[in-house]
């Protein structure tokens, strides 16, 4: 299927009527939601319809998902949420005159290359700094020290020589004004405006939350999300499945990507393919701000969950994305919980759950810019694809002489999870384009948090 430097996408001969058959509801894309306009023409069409671009149904997904209701928090609790309102500074950052180096505290005036002077004392950090600083004089200091009044530059210490067993001081070279000063408010003026509404708060965030003294911040509650997945093929992990069946990954890698991001979940089970186990599954899930369910969105006689939620009174945003892995994704809203149809392939599934739901997340979340940051990596070997769908390649980023090195990794298609292990990211390839030769430029979307 590959050979060294080339990847071709893997399709089987004959495809399954479940997975590239005709669509559940003829024209079933053309039925917008309130606030989002009609998709415009995909590459790849299903049965007449075309299908919405990865762009077009992110859209619609942000326009279908809201920010949940404000509470307030401790910072420390805060991690991946988004701030409310802007955060401003009441103090400054450096709360006062402070040393960048383990050095002697010294006078400008008498800080000339050859010059020895008398040490008067001593200023660890977390002491105050009140050791005067006289002519002819230095006060040995340690980073993050206070400035004893009269010094105005610090000589670090490997530029200077202890005589008399560290009574008197040499300077080896001369010493410039401020040198080695980290002055008050450098960083930050007070009433500075820190951060903004809608940034969300990182390990980066927090440490300056924690500095500026604000302990409690005004963020959106987490969303609850509830998982079902169904199907009668499928067994729990702990079970030995039948000759017929296997055990369900796609809950738990899902549940993961959730617990990655910090988000409760609640698991359903396994429904059953009848639409009286999906129906009441369905409804206890409802209950949540996003319903995720795997398996049974495609077009076979036993994929049911389309006209189940239907059934339930979700609306149904659109069915059907030109993405690969993912094409037979669902996405429906009832009242303000989001619902997510998503195939029951593990890569498209996941694939699926990173690219829309991830991003919906953050939005009910409070993110001013939910959807995912793209970096740019240069190929290693060739990509080459059918065009007409915009492809998620499974692929290896190495950091490498200035750039991310990208090799592809062969896959037996969307099933196959033991590929995705020998990934870190996706390569994504336009849905035009039918080859991308080894040293072309690739978007890449690393696999971190929400992945």
């Amino acid at each position: 299927m590959s050979r060294k430097g080339s990847w071709r996408a893997f399709r089987p001969r004959s495809a399954p009527t479940s997975l590239w058959g005709p669509p559940l509801e003829r024209g079933l894309l053309q039925r917008g939601f309130p606030g989002v306009p009609p998709c415009a023409v995909g590459a790849e069409e299903w049965g007449g319809s075309p299908l919405l671009t990865v762009d077009e149904a992110l859209d619609r997904v942000l326009a279908a998902a809201e920010p949940l209701a404000v509470e307030e928090v401790p910072f420390r609790e805060a991690l991946g949420r988004a701030l409310c309102r802007d955060i401003v500074a009441g103090e400054d950052l450096p709360p006062f005159d402070r040393s960048a180096m383990d050095g002697y505290a010294v006078r400008v005036a008498d800080g000339t290359a050859g010059a020895v002077l008398e040490v008067v004392g001593e200023v660890p950090a977390g002491r105050p700094g009140n050791v005067p600083v006289g002519s002819g004089q230095a006060v040995r200091i340690m980073t993050g020290a206070p400035i004893p009044p009269g010094a105005d530059a610090v000589q670090m210490v490997e530029l200077t020589e202890a005589l008399d067993g560290g009574r008197r001081v040499r300077l080896v070279r001369p010493v410039a004004e401020g040198e080695n000063i980290r002055r008050r408010g450098e960083d930050l003026r007070q009433g500075t405006v820190v951060l903004c509404a809608g940034s969300p708060i990182r390990s980066t965030e927090t440490a300056l939350l924690a500095s500026l003294g604000i302990v409690h911040v005004p963020v959106r509650r987490a969303p609850r999300v509830a998982l079902l997945s169904t199907g009668d093929e499928i067994v729990e992990p702990e079970r030995s499945p039948l000759s017929h069946q296997i055990r369900n990954s796609n809950a738990y890698a899902i549940e993961t990507i959730l617990r990655d991001l910090g988000l409760p979940s609640e698991y359903l089970g396994i429904a059953a393919d009848s639409r009286e186990a999906l129906a009441g599954s369905i409804r206890r899930g409802l209950r949540s701000d996003m319903l995720c369910l795997t398996g049974g969105v495609s077009v076979g006689g036993y994929d049911l969950v389309a006209e189940a939620l239907r059934g339930e009174g979700v609306e149904i945003i659109f069915h059907r994305v030109a993405v690969k892995p993912g094409k037979p994704l669902l996405v429906g809203r009832r009242e303000r919980t989001l619902v997510f149809g998503l195939p029951g392939n593990p890569l498209s599934s996941v694939c699926d759950f990173a690219l829309f739901a991830v991003p919906a997340l953050r939005k009910m979340l409070g993110w001013a810019d939910p959807r995912h940051q793209e970096v740019a990596g240069i190929l290693e070997g060739e990509v080459r694809q059918k065009p007409g769908r915009e492809w998620y390649c499974l692929a290896r980023a190495v950091w490498r002489d200035g750039a991310y090195r990208v090799e592809p990794v062969p896959s037996m298609g969307s099933a196959d999870i033991v590929a995705a292990c020998k990934a870190n990211c996706f390569a994504v390839v336009p849905a035009e384009t039918a080859l991308l030769p080894a040293g072309s430029s690739v978007r890449l979307l690393l696999w971190g948090k929400g992945f």
